[in-house]
């Protein structure tokens, strides 16, 4: 769907047997409230270790971000991610937090999962946990946003913002609070809604408030041919 007034572009995908659901199980939709996400901890990374067991890592994961890494969905009570929370409540992962590293190697979601899959017997992976904030856009004006997502995505994806619109308005009046390609929509007007109602509600609201999640976190270079 394509809001040309708003400078507001928004793609959706069709749910699919994506690669990683047939790697990692893929419970059913939602998995957990959005209030969770709240806690308004600054963007930080968090390193787990463990003895890989194929099939066994127990994470459901959403890989809508093809090059910023793949994000949690839901971690699983029997598998080995379950298991490292238990032992380590401080470097607990949880939903929401993305992996953008597996053994030192950062790349496309395939090749993350790739990587995982490969793994034998010591996986390392890097995840980042996302900073939380409201951020609130007000019209007259373009958003100056470009959105993506699926149906069963963790929100809606920020594919890129704008040089012109309201999210850049934003950014310069709030320089610790940025809205970034790569960054996730929660809610809209303390709403936690389906992504398409979301982006729906996003293109007709003449203020909106958004909860969003910012990774602050840099794309995989482009690898030349």
């Amino acid at each position: 769907a394509i809001f040309p007034a708003m400078l507001m572009c928004a793609c959706c995908e069709e749910a699919g047997r994506d690669n990683h659901q047939a790697l990692f199980c893929d419970p059913q939709f939602p998995y957990e409230d959005v209030v969770s996400a709240r806690k308004n901890d600054p963007a930080h990374s968090i390193q787990v270790k463990v003895k890989y067991q194929p099939g066994n890592l127990g994470v459901d994961l959403d890989a809508i971000d093809i090059n910023r890494g793949l994000v949690v969905k839901a971690v699983l009570p029997d598998g080995q991610l379950a298991e490292w929370n238990k032992i380590n409540p401080d470097s607990a992962i949880r939903p929401y937090d993305k992996i953008f590293k597996v053994n030192g190697k950062v790349g496309t979601v395939q090749e993350l999962e790739s990587f995982i899959v490969s793994s034998s017997p010591d996986l390392h992976l890097e995840f980042r946990r996302p900073q939380r904030f409201e951020a609130k856009l007000r019209r007259p004006g373009s958003l100056g946003v470009r959105l993506h997502y699926k149906k069963s995505s963790m929100g809606v994806l920020v594919s890129e913002v704008l040089e012109d619109g309201l999210a850049t308005v934003w950014n310069i009046n709030n320089p610790t609070r940025v809205i970034a390609a790569g960054d996730r929509i929660l809610e809209v007007n303390g709403e936690a809604l389906s992504p398409e109602e979301m982006v729906e509600k996003l293109s007709l609201e003449e203020e909106v408030s958004l909860l969003v999640l910012h990774y602050n976190q840099d794309p995989i270079p482009i690898r030349g041919i």
